[in-house]
C-alpha cells in the first residue's frame, strides 16, 4: 500500500505536473494535449489554467483515495478496463504506473474552472460520487408509466407506449460515474430520450452532460417528435432553440429528484481541458481553431440554455446561483399551473411514482 501511495504522488508531481505545463501528457502510446499549471509549484501567466492547491497534505490524501477508489471501481467493472487504463507489463501484469497516471489524467480532464480553484473540494466530490443514492433504486429497468396513451392526452394516438428509465454506471473517463437513461417503447420500437450524466452528494445532484443517442429516425420516432414539439407552443421565440426531447428528459429527472428528497441541482457543462483535447483533435483533422471555438461555444451555450428553458416552464425550480453560467437550482414540488405536455408528465409522475430513498 505504501508503494502505491508513493507511486500515485510521484506520478503527479514528477510526470503530470511538468508534462501538463508543457501542454501534453503521455501515457504509453497515448498523447493527451492539455495544459495547466499547479500553484505553487509552477509559474504561468495570468491567462493560464491553474490548479490552486490550498492544503497540500489534504490534497495528497484525497488524490490517493480517489485513485485507489477508481482502481477498485475499474476492477469491479471489467467493461471499463480499456487500453487507455489497462496496459500489461512484460510479466503480463497490469502496469500500475500507467493505470494510476491515466486515472489522474482523466480526473483533471473532467474538472471545471471552479474545480481548479478548489481541488480539495473537487477530489472530495469525485470520491463521494461513486456512492450514488439513486443507483440502488433504479439500477434495473423501471417502467414509470405503463400506457402513456391512456394517461397523458398528448400521447393518446400511441398504443401500448411505455416510459422506462434505468441508471447505469459509467466509465471514469466520463464527466460523472452514473447516467440516467430514459426511453419510450411500444413493444416493437424504442425511442431514446437524451441521457443525463450525473453524480449525487447528500441532497444535491450534479449534472455534467446531456447526450442524445444517435438512432435511425423511423415513422415512430417522427410521430413522437411531433408531439414533443408541442412544448414550444405559446413559448417566446428566444426560448425555442432547445430540442424538446432534452426538456422531457430534464422534466422527468428533476421530478424524480424532488420525489427522492433532493433539494438542489448543480449543472456543470464547461470542462476546459476536455475542450483543449477536442480542439486539438478537430483542428488537427478538419476545422480551423476559430471554427471549432464557435461550434464548441454554441454547444456549451445550448447546454446551459436548456436549464434556462426548464426554469421558464417550472419557475418553482428556483435558480439559487448564477456565477459564470446558470448552474444551480433549488428543487421544489412542481405546481401544476399549466396543462402543457411537461406539466402533465411531471404531475403524473408525482402522483403515481412515489419512491423515496433510504
Amino acid at each position: 500500500m505504501k508503494k502505491d501511495l508513493s507511486l500515485i504522488l510521484n506520478l503527479f508531481y514528477e510526470e503530470i505536473v511538468p508534462e501538463a505545463q508543457n501542454g501534453c501528457i503521455s501515457i504509453d502510446d497515448w498523447q493527451y494535449h492539455m495544459q495547466f499549471f499547479v500553484s505553487p509549484f509552477t509559474t504561468s501567466d495570468n491567462s493560464s489554467l491553474i490548479l490552486h492547491i490550498h492544503d497540500e497534505s489534504e490534497f495528497q490524501k484525497l488524490l490517493s483515495i480517489y485513485v485507489l477508489s477508481t482502481q477498485s471501481y475499474l476492477e469491479a467493472h471489467p467493461k471499463f478496463q480499456t487500453d487507455q487504463f489497462y496496459v500489461l507489463d512484460k510479466f503480463g501484469q497490469v502496469d500500475k504506473r500507467l493505470l494510476y497516471k491515466a486515472i489522474e489524467t482523466f480526473l483533471f480532464s473532467n474538472a471545471t474552472f471552479d474545480d481548479f480553484e478548489n481541488p480539495e473540494v473537487f477530489l472530495s466530490h469525485r470520491i463521494q460520487f461513486y456512492q450514488d443514492s439513486l443507483f440502488p433504486i433504479y439500477s434495473e429497468k423501471a417502467t414509470l408509466i405503463g400506457d402513456l396513451g391512456t394517461q397523458i392526452s398528448y400521447f393518446q394516438k400511441f398504443q401500448n407506449l411505455q416510459l422506462n428509465i434505468q441508471i447505469t454506471e459509467e466509465s471514469p473517463i466520463n464527466e460523472y460515474p452514473h447516467a440516467f437513461h430514459i426511453w419510450l417503447e411500444n413493444g416493437v420500437e424504442i425511442y431514446h430520450l437524451p441521457k443525463i450524466y450525473y453524480g449525487t452528494i447528500g441532497d444535491t445532484c450534479y449534472i455534467g452532460n446531456i447526450q442524445k443517442k444517435k438512432e435511425e429516425r423511423t415513422k415512430f420516432h417522427k410521430d413522437l417528435e411531433r408531439v414533443f414539439y408541442k412544448v414550444d407552443s405559446s413559448v417566446p421565440m428566444e426560448y425555442k432553440n432547445i430540442e424538446p426531447n432534452i426538456l422531457l428528459s430534464l422534466t422527468i429527472f428533476f421530478t424524480l429528484l424532488e420525489q427522492n428528497n433532493f433539494k438542489k441541482v448543480v449543472a456543470n457543462g464547461y470542462y476546459p481541458l476536455r475542450h483543449d483535447l477536442k480542439m486539438y483533435k478537430v483542428i488537427k483533422n478538419t476545422l480551423t481553431e476559430e471554427e471549432y471555438l464557435r461550434i464548441y461555444q454554441n454547444i456549451v451555450d445550448r447546454y446551459f440554455e436548456a436549464f434556462v428553458r426548464l426554469h421558464y416552464h417550472f419557475p418553482e425550480f428556483e435558480i439559487v446561483n448564477y456565477p459564470f453560467q446558470l448552474n444551480s437550482f433549488q428543487l421544489a414540488q412542481p405546481t401544476v399551473d399549466s396543462n402543457d405536455l411537461l406539466h402533465q408528465l411531471s404531475a403524473h409522475l408525482s402522483n403515481s411514482h412515489k419512491i423515496k430513498r433510504n
